[in-house]
Parts: structure tokens; sequence; C-alpha cells
């Protein structure tokens, strides 16, 4: 087992966070890459008073990764809303995650966003995995849909009604924004490039549009690529996908054949799948197409004992250890 193999996970909300807690366990030399360009809320407010790039995609995954015994209360500290007392009338201060004004005031201490990112990585001590901005220039999401619709920014993109009919069939970014160079080294230097599970359009897949990603994944002469495929569908996003058309439109941005898909098999079982199908979510059926992957790694990679469908790590890490 090579435990300073680099790994670099491509991710945008959670599921990065997550595959990289499993993995730092048997792999040192871990880097997330976050998407940046959520553009609802908190991040907007900020984004539109301050002038500085959201910083809420960072925020969750550097909680997410951060060693929990060593930093319960800073975690949780992170996570805060702000919220106002009874009979107050309302503030703009109501609903500020505590985490996003941290990490603005460090924006503001440092005067750039490289150093303030670096800061808030040592409040956190982060000693194994790191984490990168996949950018810090500021853009928009632009969804193309089937019928010629243009959709702008994550949150409108992303909160369709599940009555609407339209499949996105392009994603762009407006305007186009350059790869931030310590995310672009490491994808250059990685060993493997894990394309981690989550929104695949509005998480995921802006990764990828951002200019220098997919050139850097060219340079990078001895990684393998893999895919771990959602295990249910999403109606805004992602609605009657099979394991193939992921892994196709992935490849398809990356212009290049994927090495390795994780695609779980395993059926779910109808009392746990009647809550998701009730939002317009399936469970996404394998149907792999030929000349886009080079190999499809099946098998159960669902756990639901909880009552929610996530990754099953066992079986994960068998297939990204090796």
């Amino acid at each position: 087992m090579n435990i300073n193999e680099r790994i670099v996970v491509v991710s945008g909300g959670s599921g990065g966070g997550k595959l990289v807690q499993m993995l730092k366990h048997h792999r040192q030399n871990i880097s997330l890459l976050q998407t940046a360009f959520d553009c609802g809320g908190d991040s907007r407010f900020l984004m539109d008073t301050f002038g500085i790039p959201p910083v809420g995609d960072f925020r969750n995954g550097l909680t997410s990764i951060a060693d929990v015994a060593k930093n319960a209360e800073l975690i949780n500290a992170f996570k805060v809303r702000l919220k106002l007392p009874p009979g107050k009338e309302k503030s703009d201060l109501e609903g500020r995650s505590i985490g996003n004004l941290v990490i603005l005031a460090l924006i503001q201490h440092y005067g750039n966003v490289p150093d303030a990112f670096a800061a808030a990585c040592r409040m956190f001590k982060l000693s194994g995995p790191k984490i990168y901005p996949i950018s810090i220039q500021r853009a928009h999401l632009k969804a193309t849909f089937d019928n010629g619709d243009v959709i702008y920014g994550e949150d409108l993109i992303d909160t369709r009604d599940i009555t609407d009919p339209r499949t996105i069939v392009a994603l762009d970014l407006d305007p186009q924004v350059d790869i931030f160079p310590p995310a672009e080294k490491a994808i250059i230097h990685a060993r493997k490039i894990i394309y981690s599970w989550g929104d695949f359009y509005t998480s995921l897949i802006p990764n990828v549009r951002v200019r220098g990603h997919k050139e850097a994944v060219k340079r990078a002469k001895h990684a393998k690529i893999f895919l771990t495929v959602n295990i249910m569908t999403k109606k805004s996003e992602t609605h009657g996908y099979t394991t193939g058309v992921f892994a196709k439109h992935l490849s398809d941005y990356l212009d290049r054949k994927i090495d390795v898909v994780l695609c779980n098999t395993a059926k779910i079982p109808p009392e746990i799948r009647k809550h998701y199908e009730a939002q317009g979510a399936y469970p996404v059926e394998h149907e792999p197409i030929p000349g886009v992957a080079e190999t499809w790694a099946t098998g159960n990679f669902a756990d639901w004992s909880s009552g929610s469908i996530v990754h099953n790590e066992e079986t994960l890490l068998r297939i990204l250890r090796s």
C-alpha cells in the first residue's frame, strides 16, 4: 500500500468531504478541490456587499475534512447561522454563516483570497488532506436546456420544480475563469483523480468547466481517472441518467476516457425508494456506454441502513485503494 500516493478529489458539495474522510485513514497526500460558484443566500450577500468570491463551498469542504476530535467546537461554530432574538427587527446579519464571516474577515485581514484560505486551513490544524477552491475568480453557472432556454445561477438551476420537464444539455461558466494554480498543480502531480458524487451540474461539472482543468488532467501523465456515480438521479439535473450517461458527459467535458467508473448495482428496497421517488429521484440504472470507460466497477456501493441512501464506505475503499 502506497500511503503517500497523491490523490485529488474533485467535488462541490458534501460528497467530496465525505470521500476524503474515508480515504485519509489510508492515504496521507490528498487534495480536495471544491467548486466556487455558489450564488445563493449568504454567499450572494457577501459577494455583492464585499466583492469577494463565494466562500460557502470552501467552508463546507473545510469543516468536512477537518479532524473532529481536534476541532469539534470550531467546526460547530463555523456551522452556526445567526438568529435574531424574539421581537427584534430584521437585520442583514440574520442567517449569516459564522464560518463565512470568519473567512471574510481573513480575506480583509490578508488582503487576498489565497492567504485567507491558507489561514483558515491553519485554524483547523489540517495536517493531512489539503483543500483548494478550483478558482478564486467570480463566475456564474450557465445551463442550456433541450428547448433552448438558458438559466444563470446555481440556485435557479438546481431548485427548479420537479414538474419542470426541461433537461440540461450543456453547462458553462459566465464569464470564463482560470484554475487556481495550487489546484492545477495538485491535478498535474496526482496518481488518482477522483470525481466525487454530488449534484452533477451544479457541483461537479463546474470544476471541469474552469479554464485549465482538462488541460491539467491531460498533463497528469501517471494519473488514473475515477468517477463515483451518484446512486440516485435528481429531477432538476440528472433525471433519467444511467451510469453510462453520467460517465459519457464527464468524459466529453474532459475530452478523454474515464479509467474506472464505480457503479452501484445493489437494489434499493421499495420502502427506502418511496421517499426519494416523491421528490422525482430514482436509482441510477447501470447501462454502460461503449468507449467511455476502461473499467466499469460494479457492486453494492449503497448503504441505506440509516433510512437515507449514502455511499458504502467499505466497498468504495476496496476499489479506490487498489
